[in-house]
């Protein structure tokens, strides 16, 4: 499974999750992509999402939008990708 976080730093969206990723200690298996800092990964959303929301979870390619939405699939999906690069 390949995730990636497209996100802004001083999104208080953004850093909602990345608190829930950081206190689950999965940051380690979700890199992190500032969307304002990264041009490529800028497009990369707009590609994917015709927008530039975040934060925005890229789960295999496919985006998922809304922090509390992404929270809840972190939540229920952990077991799947929690270690995998151990």
């Amino acid at each position: 499974m390949t995730l990636e976080l497209f996100h802004k730093q001083a999104c208080p969206y953004s850093a909602k999750v990345r608190d829930f990723i950081h206190a689950e200690q999965l940051s380690e298996e979700i890199p992190f992509s500032d969307i304002e800092r990264d041009a490529g990964k800028r497009e990369v959303l707009m590609e994917k999402t015709d927008d530039v929301q975040v934060p925005c979870l890229m789960i295999n390619g496919e985006p998922l939008l809304e922090s509390d939405d992404i929270i809840v699939w972190l939540k229920d999906h952990r077991d799947e990708f929690r270690g995998q690069l151990n």
